[in-house]
Formats: C-alpha cells, sequence, structure tokens
C-alpha cells in the first residue's frame, strides 16, 4: 500500500474527489465510529423545563414536527449502515451521501471491494484486526489486511489524514489531484518509530 499524509482545510470527499465512483460502490468498516447528522428543517426546540413525565410528554406533544423529522433522519441514514455482526458498516452509497459528517478524530475507516453482497469474511478480518487495538502511528504497507481492502484512512488527532491505497494508480491519482489543492500539504507516508518517542506538547508529524 502507497502511504500519503494530507493536512488540509477541506473535507475527505474533496482529497479523494478522482475516486469518488469506485469509493461510492465500496463497503466501509466503520467500527464503532458513527455521524454527525444536520439539523433538521424543522426548528431545533429548547430543552424541556419540566423534566417530570408529565413534563416530558407534553414537550413531546407539543414538539411532534421535530421529532417525526429527527426519526426521519435517523430511518434514513439506518438505510445506508448494516450492523448486523455488531460493528457498522457503510453499504454502497454511504460514502458519497455520508463520508464528511463522519466522525473525524482519532478514526479510521477502511473501504472495501464487495459485488453485490456485503464481504462479510473480509469485514470480520478487519474487525479482529481492530480487537486489537487502533495503530494511530504505524504504516498500514505492514498490516495483515485482507487484499479486498481498497483504502485505509486513518484521522490523527483531527490535525491530518493518513490514506494508504491498496493501489499505485490511486495513490497517483489522488497524489496529483492534490497538488492543484488549495490549503493543502501531503507527503509520503513514514512512520515514526512510536508514539512514546513525541515530546510532550507537540503534535505527531
Amino acid at each position: 500500500m502507497q502511504g500519503l499524509t494530507v493536512r488540509t482545510s477541506a473535507s475527505l470527499s474533496q482529497v479523494l474527489r478522482p475516486l469518488k465512483q469506485s469509493l461510492d460502490e465500496a463497503w466501509w468498516y466503520l467500527g464503532g465510529s458513527g455521524v454527525h447528522l444536520p439539523a433538521v428543517d424543522v426548528p431545533t426546540p429548547a430543552l424541556p423545563s419540566d423534566k417530570s413525565p408529565n413534563g416530558i410528554e407534553r414537550w413531546k406533544q407539543q414538539n411532534a414536527d421535530w421529532l417525526s423529522a429527527v426519526d426521519r433522519q435517523l430511518n434514513e441514514y439506518a438505510n445506508w449502515v448494516d450492523d448486523e455482526a455488531g460493528y457498522r458498516v457503510g453499504i454502497p452509497g454511504w460514502y458519497s451521501r455520508y463520508v464528511d459528517r463522519a466522525d473525524s478524530c482519532w478514526v479510521i475507516y477502511f473501504a472495501c471491494r464487495g459485488i453485490n453482497i456485503i464481504p462479510r469474511q473480509t469485514l470480520e478480518l478487519i474487525d479482529a484486526f481492530c480487537e486489537d487495538g487502533d495503530d494511530w502511528f504505524g504504516d498500514a504497507s505492514k498490516w495483515q489486511l485482507p487484499d479486498d481492502v481498497l483504502l485505509v484512512c486513518r484521522d490523527v488527532d483531527g490535525a491530518y489524514w493518513d490514506l494508504f491505497f491498496r493501489h499505485d494508480r490511486d495513490a497517483d491519482t489522488v497524489r496529483q489531484h492534490l497538488q492543484n489543492m488549495d490549503d493543502t500539504t501531503f507527503s509520503v507516508f513514514i512512520a515514526p518509530p512510536s508514539a512514546a518517542t513525541i515530546p510532550d506538547g507537540e503534535s505527531s508529524p
């Protein structure tokens, strides 16, 4: 896998724009991470001042439209996520709809190839790998990942993305794309020896 460290104010979808179609066809191992959905069209009500059972019930009745809108939004999101195995998986179509709303601080996402059906064996192997603890500074090219893993996206402390590509052509395409993006710097990933070598008060490279 080729690795790129990317520092940018742009969204992840902007960084990976040349690969949009293939990534939207992928299955995304999200682990336990979620998304921050936008506010619904109905104005958000104030929290109930009366927190007794009767007060809560009155608040629900008074804000039934808002609650209904939130439920519709959550139900729509559920259409694009599989959680039957105890971990979350974004199904094909999840990427273009939700990647920019996904959690983006100390997270690792895996995009996996799958044809028509969920690649459960690949996802189970990733889940077992993640159970050993996330490697925040290691080189993903040295991880024992299934060949169906096309891309690994790792966010370190909300400061930068480490992107690891299964195919050199994808890495080259994104690298060329980044050269034309403002407020964006990138480098070929080189892992530091360990997180323990980073002095207090300093961020990782």
